[in-house]
């Protein structure tokens, strides 16, 4: 293999201990010299990180994959690095080191599921329409490249991960964001009764909302997982979870996570599966408490309470309402190409030269209005294979198996997701299609056991 030329049998990473050690106290030097030169540790430990990211995907992509969903959830500043450079750099090291190692045509073909191959249409109409969209702005490729970017590692996901124990380790990876994410809101609730974007991916409190949200059922099923350590950390996952969520004070954040309790609560009685609808009570009992029970809880009861009477709000509820209603003009005007990716916030003012010019905050009018009919239509047929995967997986495997748990959670946070899209914009938020894709990858192992059984 060209790997095996390039970097020998052994690999880049050595194989005695001496040399191991030595290793370390390199990278321990050279995080020195970057605290030094860039005079900021978080910059400095991500420079390393994403060094040992490049590293270890020649010697294992599947590695450099759980490294790079690190980067996207470490955040170095306030506006973090998702969709930047970084973590684009650490893809593209991701796509030569899995070519390097030389998988073959007949391994490449057998990981087209049809949500890759949506996702991939998805970003080459993005192009598309980037060069072909007729409006009065500038076309901009950054929107292009962001989308590009997921697709890119959707792929390398449907192609590295082919066991159950990769699968459940990269969702560990992301668990790990939603524990640190979980835990800054809940010092926040201790300490200043009040929560702030926190940087990375969750810049401000609706994408935090958001983001928990969607990981919300797996939390839940962290508590009756095999593994103990698994359920320790669910039980202390979870409490600050849901404070985080209230914390926000977002109206979407509420109505999606009210649509995962109900929904996977009514699965659990569906399938007998008392347990776990004990637990879900047990996390009801808690959100009523945090939110009848606190100041916290009343002032997020207060926001709630405006999505029924937003027509008398004259803040964000209202400005939601005009966005909304300028993109739709904008789909009437652009119906195949819209206005081109990225593009609602320069052309809004031509619709609405009263209101400041920002995001449409609803997924599915950005993606109508910047990728036009044929973008919003084969993101719904996304969503729909999606919930058509998971239906087939439950159908095939004990309702009482790992399996039939992992869909459940990935059937409730895709459900929460699409709710909660509709107060927020979220064309290029990268876990839900990391999710979606996990369903396909766990298809493809169910079959495969079902294939050797």
């Amino acid at each position: 293999m060209i790997r095996e030329k390039i970097f020998g049998e052994k690999g880049v990473f050595p194989d005695s201990q001496n040399a191991k050690i030595a290793l370390m106290g390199v990278v321990g030097v050279a995080l020195g010299l970057c605290v030094v030169l860039t005079e900021n540790w978080r910059m400095s430990l991500l420079i390393i990180l994403l060094l040992i990211t490049i590293v270890a995907t020649f010697q294992k992509p599947y590695i450099g994959v759980l490294f790079f969903i690190f980067l996207v959830y470490f955040p170095p500043e306030q506006h973090g690095i998702n969709g930047g450079r970084v973590t684009l750099i650490a893809t593209l090291f991701l796509l030569v080191a899995w070519l390097i190692r030389g998988i073959g045509q007949k391994k490449l073909n057998a990981q087209w599921s049809p949500q890759l191959v949506i996702i991939g249409m998805l970003s080459l109409w993005m192009f598309i329409i980037t060069q072909t969209a007729h409006i009065s702005v500038p076309a901009s490729w950054e929107g292009s490249i962001k989308f590009f970017k997921v697709f890119i590692f959707c792929f390398l996901l449907a192609s590295l991960i082919d066991t159950k124990k990769k699968l459940f380790e990269m969702l560990a990876v992301n668990l790990f964001g939603i524990t640190y994410f979980s835990l800054n809101g809940f010092h926040s609730f201790l300490f200043q009764g009040d929560v702030r974007g926190i940087g990375g991916i969750c810049s401000d409190t609706n994408s935090l909302a958001h983001f928990l949200v969607l990981f919300c059922p797996m939390t839940i099923n962290m508590l009756i997982y095999p593994n103990k350590l698994v359920r320790l950390w669910g039980w202390f996952l979870l409490p600050m979870q849901l404070i985080t969520i209230i914390m926000t004070n977002s109206r979407g954040g509420a109505i999606g996570l009210a649509i995962v309790m109900v929904w996977m609560l009514l699965q659990a009685l569906i399938g007998f599966k008392w347990k776990l609808a004990w637990l879900i009570g047990l996390s009801g009992i808690l959100i009523l408490y945090v939110v009848l029970g606190t100041e916290v809880g009343k002032k997020y009861t207060q926001r709630v309470e405006t999505v029924s009477t937003y027509q008398k709000d004259e803040g964000s509820a209202m400005k939601r309402i005009y966005l909304w209603q300028a993109g739709l003009e904008m789909i009437r005007d652009h119906p195949i190409t819209g206005v081109g990716m990225e593009n609602f916030i320069l052309t809004f003012p031509e619709y609405n030269p009263y209101l400041r010019s920002q995001s449409p905050h609803n997924t599915y009018v950005q993606f109508g209005t910047e990728c036009g009919i044929p973008g919003l239509g084969l993101y719904l047929l996304l969503l729909f294979f999606h919930f058509n995967t998971l239906l087939w997986i439950k159908k095939r495997v004990d309702k009482n198996s790992v399996e039939a748990h992992c869909c459940l959670a990935l059937e409730a946070g895709a459900l929460g997701h699409m709710v909660h899209s509709i107060f927020i914009s979220k064309v290029y938020f990268e876990p839900i299609y990391w999710l979606i894709i996990s369903g396909s990858i766990l298809k493809k192992i169910v079959k495969q056991e079902k294939q050797i059984s």
